[in-house]
């Protein structure tokens, strides 16, 4: 309903786990700031078929988290090759982290 009015919903949540379901599987962009563990990581990556491997994935997200408050965002619209970055201007190649 609301891209009809121009609008952008933006979810907030500490834990992966407690966003529903039917938000996460309609999502375009997800900032994931540290995170407590692996197993949030784990979550993300058996939901979405994000072209990476867990590894790739833990390897972007811990280089992207080394900085206080930098994110790791995902665009799920976009090419594996260009989905993931390390705040919101450097992207981040997944080959680099295997």
């Amino acid at each position: 309903r609301a891209r009809k009015l121009n609008t952008s919903v933006a979810f907030l949540s500490q834990s992966y786990y407690k966003i529903p379901p039917i938000i996460r599987s309609n999502c375009s962009y997800m900032v994931i700031l540290k995170l407590g563990g692996n197993r949030e990581i784990n979550m993300i990556l058996s939901t979405f078929g994000l072209g990476v491997s867990k590894e790739q994935l833990l390897g972007m997200y811990q280089y992207a988290t080394n900085e206080k408050f930098s994110p790791l965002l995902i665009d799920l619209e976009e090419s594996p090759e260009n989905r993931f970055r390390k705040g919101f201007l450097e992207i981040l190649d997944p080959k680099e982290y295997t």
